[in-house]
């Protein structure tokens, strides 16, 4: 409970210094004047980038396969309550709605989205350092090299840790099964034997280049609306900002989707652009907002189609 309200409150100030910085009427200006083609491009890229998501959820599934379009939705009602529920509770959705109309365990639902997240951040991590190692000067590099070098080492855990993560957790329950009871012991063993079939060549590799399409989506989203903005920036910081922006939204300080990203954003228009803070807070705010409204759209028309179509069989 504490550490929910503690979340809760981290969230409040994010969201609080964001809106204070914000300029409201160039925020107004943006809506009014971006071209409708940049918004009708960024939201086909959206929902591109909750198609990968789908594939990437049906690779992490087991046989037999589940049918895409059901998944689609479920996944784009899904990613609403994720934007707009503070805490990540949106995530339980997923798993619930696999059960429900999927007839898929709960364990096998949360390690497939777990693997999905694991994935995710690991390329995030990764497109980051290679793309600092690719614009670092000699000088820079020499200053950089402690934090690259932890960049990395966590990148590295994590993949290691994650490719192993069935045999390690089947190594724990050796040791503190006894312990557990007898129906969360068998829970937690039929979620080991879920994470086991990531190791598989073919599942991991599908799972990698879904999670490259995710990125990309993710990529081509924001530089639409920078572009449409005329918000100029290099090729090599725009993938820094994407990143950084990214990054942020898997941390649970936010208030329905804002507070986080637009901080993310703040960094990274400030740092590699030379914006002002109330002018990158205004751009932050619109990038979010707009990504917010998009999962929204179609949240909303995953909503309707589970409210009103039968299970499959």
């Amino acid at each position: 409970m504490f550490k929910r309200v503690l979340v809760f409150i981290i969230g409040i100030l994010c969201l609080a210094l964001v809106l204070s910085q914000v300029n409201w009427q160039q925020f107004v200006v943006f809506w009014q004047h971006i071209p409708f083609v940049y918004l009708a491009c960024a939201f086909i890229a959206y929902a591109a980038l909750n198609g990968f998501r789908t594939l990437r959820y049906v690779t992490f599934l087991s046989k037999p396969s589940v049918p895409l379009h059901e998944l689609f939705f479920i996944g784009v009602y899904h990613n609403f309550l994720v934007r707009v529920l503070p805490f990540k509770l949106g995530e339980a959705t997923y798993v619930v709605l696999l059960q429900q109309r999927l007839k898929r365990t709960y364990s096998e639902g949360i390690s497939s989205l777990i693997a999905a997240r694991l994935f995710e951040l690991f390329v995030i991590i990764a497109v980051l350092g290679i793309t600092v190692l690719l614009d670092i000067s000699e000088v820079a590099l020499s200053q950089a090299m402690p934090q690259l070098f932890a960049l990395f080492a966590m990148g590295i855990a994590l993949v290691v840790g994650f490719y192993w993560s069935g045999t390690i957790l089947r190594w724990l329950l050796r040791y503190l099964g006894r312990a557990m009871p007898t129906t969360l012991n068998n829970a937690a063993t039929n979620f080991a034997d879920n994470l086991e079939r990531l190791r598989e060549p073919s599942r991991f590799t599908r799972g990698l280049v879904w999670s490259l399409g995710t990125y990309a989506a993710s990529f081509t989203t924001n530089a639409l609306l920078l572009s449409g903005l005329t918000v100029e920036m290099s090729l090599f910081h725009l993938v820094l900002a994407v990143s950084i922006g990214m990054f942020a939204t898997a941390f649970p300080f936010n208030i329905s989707g804002f507070g986080t990203v637009e901080l993310g954003w703040v960094f990274a228009l400030t740092t590699f652009s030379g914006y002002g803070v109330a002018e990158a807070a205004t751009v932050g705010l619109f990038l979010n907002m707009f990504q917010v409204v998009c999962a929204a759209a179609l949240g909303f028309v995953g909503w309707i189609y589970l409210s009103y179509t039968a299970a499959p069989h």
